[in-house]
């Protein structure tokens, strides 16, 4: 049987001490790769000069994007780029996700034993020893964007059936990427996975494979808020994928629940934790819902 050849789509930016534990780790994959192919989102840190050393290396293409244009874009670009070449399946990844060795040979073995239907695969996400849940999750509505993390239970076997993963490790066929095109590279950053994996979920089951382990080195501090500046995008692509994928009732429900979740932050992060003002609350909420209503996308 001809083995499948797997294709890695890095994009990265500014974090050139991770990009270097990344390669290392994909260059040493015990399962070949096809190529691979990474996108240098404009970086300022040494990034383009550090990757030089691959240009003439066949295994890799390199592109330096003149600009940033966000994480969705690099992805967007990234498997636009892959389309190029040949190769069954292609996994997508950021700078800081570092794969074990062995993360494609896990992969390639559920493939192996898998439904030939199935043409998306994830694999286990962990930060700092312990399983970083919000990177794998489920749909608890039919109706409207919900989502909730697997349980702990959900780990302990073989395989779990996802509906919506991160681009920290997803794995396509390439039939598939043929099937929905590329990502939604219109949303900047915050929820172009989510919205990816909502088409994926329309031609095919997403599988995670328990043992292929992706090493999350950033890790995300889920107890408190992000009130920085990329809170707006979260919030303006969420209601407009709602919109999108669930429909106008769906989208109008996610306008509520985000102005609920102004007014929670105003007594949690205005009133008592004295993080933020009120008028940079508003800030971040009140044009992210208007630019959400209006499907305003793009860099704001």
């Amino acid at each position: 049987m001809t083995r499948k050849k797997f294709a890695v789509v890095i994009v990265t930016y500014n974090r050139i001490n991770l990009l270097k534990i990344c390669i290392e780790h994909v260059l040493r994959q015990t399962e070949p790769l096809a190529k691979i192919i990474v996108i240098n989102n404009h970086s300022e840190d040494g990034t383009k000069e550090y990757l030089s050393q691959y240009e003439t290396d066949h295994r890799f293409c390199i592109l330096n994007l003149e600009q940033n244009l966000g994480g969705a874009y690099g992805f967007y670009k990234g498997l636009a780029c892959a389309m190029n070449f040949e190769w069954d399946w292609v996994t997508l990844i950021d700078d800081d996700a570092i794969l074990n060795y062995d993360f494609h040979e896990r992969i390639y073995g559920q493939i192996q034993k898998g439904n030939s239907e199935i043409l998306a695969y994830t694999g286990k996400v962990m930060t700092k020893g312990m399983i970083a849940k919000e990177h794998r999750v489920r749909n608890k509505s039919r109706y409207f964007y919900r989502v909730k993390p697997l349980d702990n239970c959900d780990y302990e076997g073989e395989t779990a059936e996802i509906d919506y993963a991160s681009f920290c490790g997803i794995v396509l066929a390439r039939k598939l990427v043929n099937e929905i095109g590329l990502p939604m590279y219109q949303l900047f950053i915050r929820c172009d996975d989510f919205e990816y994996c909502m088409r994926i979920r329309k031609y095919s089951k997403m599988i995670n494979v328990n043992q292929a382990i992706i090493d999350h080195q950033t890790a995300i501090n889920t107890k408190e808020k992000d009130l920085s500046w990329k809170l707006y995008y979260a919030i303006r692509n969420g209601i407009i994928i709602a919109g999108i994928h669930f429909g106008k009732v769906a989208k109008y429900e996610m306008c509520f629940r985000y102005l609920l979740g102004y007014i929670k932050n105003v007594f949690i992060y205005v009133l008592i934790k004295r993080r933020i003002s009120n008028q940079q609350l508003k800030s971040l909420y009140f044009p992210a819902i208007k630019d959400g209503i209006r499907q305003k996308l793009g860099k704001r």
